[in-house]
């Protein structure tokens, strides 16, 4: 059952009554590439990226956790080769990305679909 909630003059979407939790920004993105992407998905932890680690999670991907940045895409890069299928990496912002490059391009000149989803999450984007 759905219960519109009325806030001032304005009224929100209705809310489904047992849910637990509401669904994240990344939650909505990360389930539409779902099925397209390998399930598992390369993750370095860490500052404002684990909002979309817990999203990974809560689509049912599976995320492995190396222990750098270069380790992410190499691992990404592995399992493309294994799968034949996009793998989705997720890293932290700056540092992260940099730390990346080497493997995207490794990826780039083999021919292998490794996607980057860095960015931060804000207070209002973890739901």
């Amino acid at each position: 059952m759905a219960v519109p909630l009325p806030i001032g003059r304005v009224s929100l979407p209705a809310v489904q009554l047992g849910e637990t939790k509401p669904k994240t920004v990344a939650r909505v993105a990360l389930e539409g590439v779902r099925e397209h992407v390998s399930r598992f998905v390369p993750c370095l932890s860490g500052g404002n990226d684990m909002p979309l680690i817990e999203a990974v999670q809560a689509v049912g991907l599976v995320p492995l956790f190396p222990r750098s940045e270069s380790g992410v895409g190499f691992v990404g890069n592995g399992v493309v080769w294994e799968c034949r299928l996009p793998t989705l990496c997720v890293v932290i912002t700056s540092v992260g990305v940099y730390g990346l490059m080497q493997a995207l391009y490794a990826a780039f000149v083999n021919d292998r679909p490794l996607v980057v989803l860095s960015g931060e999450v804000g207070g209002i984007g973890r739901g």
